[in-house]
């Protein structure tokens, strides 16, 4: 396994654990995004540097609080498009997201 797929496997575990769940139509946008941030984390010479890789979970961790917080905003129970949207809005630049 390259370190494209280990960083996106890092990633992928937090998106599913993460509570509340992502509906199924959000979700392809988030893989869309995990994989972006592999490749570009790979190609910048990143995918096993230790302090990078926590840096990457902290930022995805930040990306997926704020879309719960948009969620509550919304009166979502699930996390979906408009969460995901507005949440890149808020955060960008967020490292390797974008």
């Amino acid at each position: 396994m390259g370190h494209t797929e280990e960083v996106e496997d890092r990633l992928k575990m937090i998106m599913n654990s993460w509570m509340p769940q992502i509906a199924p139509g959000c979700e392809p946008h988030l893989v869309q995004l995990i994989e972006k941030a592999a490749q570009r984390m790979d190609a910048e010479g990143f995918a096993s540097n230790p302090m990078k890789l926590l840096e990457m979970e902290k930022n995805f961790r930040l990306l997926l609080t704020e879309m719960t917080m948009e969620a509550g905003v919304l009166g979502f129970r699930d996390l979906h498009e408009p969460t995901f949207f507005a949440a890149m809005n808020r955060l960008c630049p967020l490292f390797p997201f974008c």
